[in-house]
């Protein structure tokens, strides 16, 4: 199954789609918001478990960058 993350803008409806990587078979194991209201911090699994990583992605450009 493919993982997509997207963010809804409340007054157009309009969703940006977060570039969650190249690799579709993963997990999302959470999600936050950050203080600054245009961040979020995503866990992503790989499906074996053996890995999580921690991404910061925009919401205004989509992107998401590991730490």
């Amino acid at each position: 199954m493919l993982i997509r993350l997207g963010v809804s803008d409340i007054h157009t409806g309009a969703v940006t789609w977060i570039d969650l990587g190249s690799d579709p078979d993963i997990y999302v194991a959470r999600v936050n918001w950050l203080p600054d209201g245009k961040t979020l911090a995503i866990q992503r699994e790989s499906r074996d478990q053996h890995r999580l990583d921690l991404l910061f992605a925009n919401v205004e450009t989509a992107r998401a960058g590991s730490c």
